[in-house]
């Protein structure tokens, strides 16, 4: 399984996470707490700032713990895409 292909899971708890804009589109990045890999989602489909809980356009359920912020994979990650990225946070 590469890097761009995950199982998908009941919920994606990320710490040292943030919201992207790739082109037109946001996505979660961060770091999964589970299983302590840098994970990218596909387009955030609903986003609730109170409860820090969204869903992508894959059905996958994400939950933002703690303070946003960005590790060295997950600025890795963004890398990939050799287009303009901005931060939320």
């Amino acid at each position: 399984m590469n890097m761009w292909s995950v199982p998908k899971k009941v919920i994606v708890r990320l710490s040292q996470y943030n919201i992207a804009t790739i082109g037109n589109i946001e996505v979660f990045v961060g770091k999964d707490i589970e299983d302590g890999y840098a994970r990218r989602s596909t387009a955030i489909q609903e986003y609730d700032n109170d409860t820090k809980i969204g869903i992508t356009a894959s059905g996958q359920k994400y939950q933002l713990l703690g303070k946003p912020g960005l590790n060295a994979d997950g600025e890795y990650m963004l890398e990939q895409f050799n287009t303009r990225i901005t931060l939320r946070w």
